[in-house]
């Protein structure tokens, strides 16, 4: 099963309404920037990894518009869609007890954030770029 395939298998058992606002055929899996962090540290646990940070990027995208596995017009459900995504992939990284990762998210989540709200999705684009290509570095 892919990263995409148990992130909308655990939405669809999650919650009733998740479940109703997932795609039938979503895109984007293992999409720039996530697929950056193939790499020395992610290569051990690439299953877990990915979980990870495919939950976080579509946080993301729910929070900012252009969601990959749920669409829903109610920007409620979305926000607090986003927030569920964020802490499942934060949650599943953090039990690989890798720290150095967990302090990179967290800065990633609010660069993003600042970047999305001050207008300027290409520096929130590049921050996960940057940010997923250090997770894979191991740096």
């Amino acid at each position: 099963m892919t990263a995409f395939e148990s992130l909308s298998h655990d939405l669809a058992a999650d919650d009733p309404l998740l479940a109703a606002a997932l795609v039938s055929d979503p895109i984007g899996e293992g999409e720039a920037p996530v697929a950056l962090a193939a790499g020395p540290r992610t290569e051990g646990a690439a299953g877990d990894y990915s979980y990870g940070l495919e939950a976080i990027r579509e946080g993301h995208l729910l929070h900012w518009g252009g969601a990959r596995l749920l669409a829903t017009q109610d920007a409620d459900l979305a926000l607090l869609a986003g927030d569920r995504l964020y802490a499942a992939g934060l949650e599943r990284i953090a039990a690989l007890g890798d720290a150095p990762t967990i302090t990179e998210l967290s800065r990633l989540i609010m660069a993003a954030a600042t970047a999305q709200a001050e207008g300027v999705p290409a520096a929130a684009e590049a921050a996960w770029e940057a940010s997923c290509a250090r997770i894979g570095a191991g740096s």
